[in-house]
């Protein structure tokens, strides 16, 4: 098992990621609505029950199994969180070689997949390191050589309809370039993590 290692912090602390939590009542609210609509239209096909016994029995059963299921999926969601903040994640990936300032948890997207993972930023070289629970072809890292040549940049969000179900706050992406090759990773504050990174930068190109 991973553990963190104190010489290496996050480059944020706890409270930016869980400010950008989901809203875990209105997840709750979405799949109960599908799971009242799944079960009514199922039961009026396959049983001759009354309709107005279905929909009682089926609204009752939604309320029940959205509140179940937004309870569970908050608190282990908060776990899975504070064990990758912390480093005692099972989902880690070893910390790589190097001297590393600090890390970022995020995710690099790759096409409409985000990869998730931590990036690792130190003066001579970042290095971003896939969890692996990854798929097998997006578990190898990522390295930066020379980092005082990256561009830090944000970008917005092309597609916002996700949020809009999940009621979580929004960021742009975080884009690293270095000539013609960009990266575009998931964090919950770029504009933030640019003026920080920004700091290691200035200091690696001295």
């Amino acid at each position: 098992m991973a553990t963190s290692s104190p010489s290496c912090p996050d480059l944020f602390p706890l409270s930016v990621y869980e400010s950008v939590r989901p809203d875990y009542r209105r997840i709750g609210i979405f799949c109960a609505l599908g799971w009242f609509v799944g079960m009514t239209i199922m039961q009026l096909v396959t049983t001759h029950d009354s309709l107005i016994l279905i929909l009682s029995l089926n609204a009752v059963g939604a309320v029940f199994f959205g509140a179940v299921f937004a309870l569970v999926m908050r608190r282990w969601m908060r776990r899975v969180m504070r064990e990758l903040y912390d480093g005692t994640s099972p989902w880690m990936s070893p910390v790589p070689p190097g001297e590393y300032e600090a890390r970022v948890m995020c995710s690099v997207m790759r096409g409409r997949i985000a990869v998730g993972g931590h990036l690792y930023v130190g003066r001579e070289l970042w290095t971003f390191m896939p969890h692996t629970k990854n798929l097998r072809g997006h578990r190898d890292p990522m390295r930066w050589e020379r980092p005082g040549r990256l561009v830090l940049s944000t970008e917005p969000i092309q597609s916002r309809w996700l949020t809009v179900i999940l009621g979580s706050k929004t960021s742009d992406r975080l884009v690293v370039s270095l000539g013609g090759l960009r990266d575009q990773f998931v964090v919950p504050d770029a504009k933030l993590a640019v003026f920080e990174l920004q700091k290691i930068l200035s200091v690696s190109a001295q």
